[in-house]
């Protein structure tokens, strides 16, 4: 039964073939770990459970292989090769129903063995893997598995050793005989008389089908059912992969323009608020060429109309020093503009007569255009001479 290239990984590398054997009444398990590689199939595992542990094998989760050999299956040869299934069975079996049973047929050396059980009793037996029923690939029943394998033998071996009966290869027939526990090498696998039937069982997955009978049947619906139950869980897990990986990158994707967007914004208020004060600096700058452009003007007039009105008829014991008109009040600093004091004049000088500076005091403050004059200093220096500074408050000239 050779399989396709889907199928294929839907199988898997590893499988589980269980024998059903009885003995003295009481049931027994062959389990058989069977694992397939580049250089062929191998046997890691063989062990025997009175009862099938279940957990075990949902652990290994592996297609398994039902080989159904117990008392309840009869082995029969018959002379000669009959294509014809049921012309077969009934000439073995002429008054059965045969719609009752199931059966296998395995042609060798020009005679035909038949292997037949009651559906019922392999249904019965098939339920036992009820809650792992995903995993069963294949149902065999009797010793008709070793189809397969047996042309791989030395020619010297005439006989078999099985669980619990021989096959004869000569007569093609089994013989009851006490057991002999017996080990064969085929093409450098050691398989011993235990887990010879699951071995070959699972070696038929490198043949083309060659079921016969009614198991032919049974094993398509079962294989379909697995191969269904596989490819809806495999690719169920690969779009639940597919989806997390999508949102991950979607939550990468997201945090990454996040941040850029956060840094962005950042920028973006920084330069704002370098913007705003460029504006107020260029507003002041504007606001002052607009002063210094009113001076150089209009204003130039006023000033030195102002400034002819306070300093004329000075005293000649009077020498002025320094004259400001709108002095500077602040020292800009950075981005910051100096700051003028308007509609201020700040006279210094020197003086040698107190009556002559008060009276100018007088005739300065009785001006017009003054509004208040101040002495902000005023004291003698070593030569007797006295200096003085004046803060003249001017009235609003229009």
């Amino acid at each position: 039964m050779k399989i396709s290239f889907l199928n294929n990984k839907l199988l898997g590398s590893v499988f589980t073939a269980i024998e059903v054997c009885v003995s003295n009444n009481e049931y027994s398990y062959i389990i058989t770990i069977v694992k397939k590689a580049k250089e062929g199939f191998s046997i890691i595992d063989s062990i025997t459970q009175s009862s099938l542990d279940i957990d075990y094998l949902k652990k290994i989760n592996a297609p398994i292989f039902l080989n159904i050999n117990t008392d309840k299956v009869l082995c029969k040869t018959i002379d000669g090769i009959e294509r014809n299934d049921l012309i077969a069975v009934k000439k073995k079996f002429p008054s059965i129903n045969i719609d009752e049973f199931n059966y296998d047929l395995w042609h060798h050396n020009n005679k035909t063995m038949l292997a037949i059980a009651r559906k019922d009793y392999c249904n019965n037996i098939i339920s036992q893997l009820e809650p792992i029923k995903g995993l069963l690939f294949q149902v065999n029943i009797g010793i008709i598995a070793l189809k397969n394998i047996v042309n791989y033998f030395p020619k010297e071996i005439n006989e078999i050793s099985l669980n619990h009966n021989h096959l004869d290869l000569l007569e093609f027939n089994l013989i009851n005989k006490p057991i002999e526990k017996a080990t064969y090498s085929i093409n450098s696998i050691e398989l011993t008389s235990q887990n010879i039937v699951n071995f070959s069982s699972v070696l038929n997955l490198n043949f083309e089908s060659n079921d016969l009978g009614s198991v032919k049947i049974l094993n398509k619906g079962i294989k379909n059912d697995y191969f269904q139950n596989m490819f809806f869980k495999k690719t169920g897990i690969f779009f639940v992969y597919f989806i997390l990986g999508v949102l991950l990158i979607n939550y990468l994707l997201f945090s990454y323009y996040f941040n850029q967007y956060n840094e962005l914004s950042i920028i973006k208020e920084n330069v704002e608020i370098q913007e705003n004060q460029l504006k107020k600096i260029k507003k002041e700058v504007v606001e002052k060429e607009q002063i210094l452009k009113g001076f150089n003007s209009s204003d130039n007039k006023k000033a030195s109309f102002i400034i002819n009105e306070v300093t004329k008829n000075i005293p000649s014991t009077i020498i002025l020093d320094k004259l400001h008109f709108n002095p500077l009040l602040k020292k800009g600093q950075d981005l910051v503009l100096d700051t003028y004091e308007d509609q201020i004049i700040l006279i210094s000088g020197i003086t040698n007569n107190e009556i002559y500076f008060s009276d100018w005091i007088q005739n300065i403050s009785n001006s017009d255009i003054v509004k208040e004059v101040f002495v902000i200093n005023y004291g003698k220096k070593e030569s007797e001479k006295t200096e003085f500074t004046l803060k003249i408050v001017l009235n609003e000239i229009k």
